[in-house]
């Protein structure tokens, strides 16, 4: 039997044994609750533009700062201070209409018991809500430049410096790279999206990228790019994953994919090649119904390819948000006020400059790297005494140690690697080299 997969059901479906599980309480600008729990499906009214808007869907995301509302057409970002009226089918669920119940303090919210005695609601000061965004380049090899640590950094500075709810948009360009480091990205969007809104805008983002970006509360491709065909391996292309290890990596994608009301098809396809998928869409209603098989009126991964998925093709298909090729056309899809100069869309150059820093550093050691090691390991150099020698090898062990700590955590993933081993083999190495040097005549 053939089975068919609908979007938003075939997330309540697969997750329901944790969403059903998760409670929400969300504090409205009035100073009222509303109780209800992920997956139930609710009506709500709330301003944009001035604008009163209603739009009825599941409630699949719920963070202090806004909620994700999914439909048969579309997925709703709904930040809570715009919500005018919240309600549920559910007659069970409180509603804000019904009862108010003012919170003691909007910084403790997610942990403390709501108090129903009377009191005075007190907030934390929470930053203005975005007229913009963050960019941060995403590039080159996963584990090389593209990393967790200028991600942290970042949302480090946007915390301290801006408040939550803020959109942080990761610009990838990225044909993959290491598993280990993607898991490490993951966590971090995952914790990052707690408070923030966190936006894949895509040139490429290939196999370890392509996870990336499925980590995103939104996807946004150029009109040229991609985003697909993991193949996973040990070493080389040559040493392939096993299927069962392959399963590994499908599962880690579909609890990924779950956090959002994308088709969990997408996972299988794009790692195996004996997986297939195919899409159908009422023209009425615009409902999209994902098949494992090639009965779909729309083939999106065949038999023999793991699938990547272009632009056009991926928004069509209901598994993307739009097309942006400028920061305003990125704007526009973010639903942001218009500038009259989009170069204000950018809130901050930090982002940008983070990663041009770690790029600058990396191709230094490229560069300079290799060298040390031939002149420290190798004693490849050029002093015309014994003692003169030793000094240069010396010199340039210790100048490697200064590039492991400068490159921290990516040290080991770097050639020759600067992992803790190795590390202290060289300070190893750098005490025997020092005593050959008092022994050494001048």
């Amino acid at each position: 039997m053939n089975r068919i997969f609908k979007v938003i059901v075939s997330f309540i479906l697969l997750s329901s044994v944790h969403a059903y599980a998760e409670d929400v309480e969300l504090l409205l600008e009035n100073g009222s609750v509303w109780n209800g729990v992920i997956g139930q499906t609710v009506t709500i009214e709330y301003e944009n533009k001035g604008q009163v808007i209603k739009v009825e869907g599941e409630l699949v995301r719920a963070t202090k700062m806004y909620i994700m509302v999914a439909n048969k057409v579309e997925d709703k970002f709904v930040y809570i201070d715009k919500i005018l009226s919240i309600s549920s089918k559910d007659s069970s669920t409180p509603q804000a209409s019904d009862k108010t119940t003012p919170a003691e303090n909007l910084d403790d919210y997610d942990s403390k018991p709501i108090d129903s005695s009377p009191s005075t609601v007190k907030r934390s000061k929470e930053g203005e809500l975005p007229k913009g965004f963050f960019i941060l380049p995403m590039e080159g090899m996963v584990g090389h430049l593209m990393r967790p640590t200028e991600l942290r950094e970042l949302v480090e500075h946007i915390d301290e410096n801006y408040g939550p709810g803020q959109i942080i948009v990761l610009k990838v360009n990225s044909g993959g790279g290491i598993g280990h480091v993607w898991s490490d990205i993951r966590d971090f969007v995952f914790e990052a999206r707690e408070r923030h809104r966190i936006v894949a805008w895509v040139e490429s983002a290939i196999s370890a990228a392509a996870m990336t970006v499925y980590c995103c509360d939104e996807i946004y491709y150029t009109s040229l790019g991609e985003v697909g065909s993991c193949s996973g391996y040990r070493g080389s292309p040559n040493n392939p994953l096993s299927p069962e290890e392959q399963q590994v990596m499908i599962t880690e994608m579909e609890k990924v994919i779950s956090s959002s009301s994308r088709s969990l098809l997408i996972a299988g396809c794009m790692f195996m090649s004996d997986r297939v998928l195919s899409y159908s869409k009422d023209p009425q209603s615009g409902e999209i119904t994902y098949y494992d098989t090639l009965e779909g009126d729309t083939i999106l991964s065949n038999y023999g390819e793991n699938m990547t998925l272009y632009a056009e093709q991926a928004v069509e298909a209901g598994l993307a948000d739009g097309i942006a090729n400028s920061v305003e056309e990125l704007a526009e899809q973010l639903n942001l006020p218009k500038l009259d100069n989009p170069e204000e869309y950018e809130l901050s150059p930090l982002g940008r400059e983070l990663f041009a820093k770690w790029e600058k550093t990396f191709k230094e050691w490229e560069e300079e790297g290799p060298k040390l090691f031939d002149q420290f390991v190798n004693g490849n150099v050029s002093g015309n005494t014994e003692k003169k020698q030793l000094d240069q090898r010396i010199r340039a062990g210790k100048e490697i140690l200064k590039w492991a700590e400068s490159v921290g955590e990516t040290g080991i993933y770097l050639t020759p690697p600067l992992n803790q081993e190795n590390v202290n083999r060289m300070n190893r190495l750098i005490l025997e080299l020092e005593h050959q040097k008092t022994l050494a005549d001048d």
